[in-house]
């Protein structure tokens, strides 16, 4: 795969997280104004969080496709977004200004990111195994003569 259509799948891909990021995140802000919070992200977080999802992506793009085993590849995973989110979002974004609240946030994230890992594992054990299931059976002993 050539540089440019790397980054074309990249920057796709990217742009749906942040979408959907996006739209959570504001959903969230609107809860938190009906309950008498105003909290709403401002135009740096929201570009800092285009940065997070094409790194985070990238990350992905790059991590998954190694020939690690499964578990080495989420760690590593896991390792190098929360060092991107520690970076992006926390240290130039300013979310966090104690060491307790940066505890606090680092911890959410590491649940939704346990929460979307385990999703993403049982959509691919599942869609794994109707792929292997729809193959025909195709005998490895039939050149053998009797």
């Amino acid at each position: 795969m050539n540089l440019l259509a790397r980054l074309e799948k990249i920057l796709s891909r990217a742009c749906a997280y942040y979408t959907a990021a996006t739209l959570l995140l504001y959903t969230l802000g609107n809860i938190g104004v009906e309950a008498g919070t105003q909290r709403f992200l401002s135009l740096k977080m929201m570009y800092l969080l285009f940065l997070f999802c094409v790194l985070f992506e990238s990350v992905n793009h790059t991590v998954l496709h190694t020939r690690l085993p499964g578990i080495l590849k989420l760690l590593l995973h896991y390792g190098a977004c929360t060092l991107i989110f520690a970076v992006v979002i926390i240290v130039w974004g300013g979310t966090a200004s104690t060491a307790a609240s940066i505890f606090v946030i680092l911890v959410a994230y590491t649940l939704v990111y346990a929460a979307c890992a385990i999703v993403f594992a049982l959509i691919n054990h599942f869609l794994g195994a109707r792929k292997n299931s729809a193959e025909p059976y195709d005998s490895q002993f039939k050149n053998i003569k009797k």
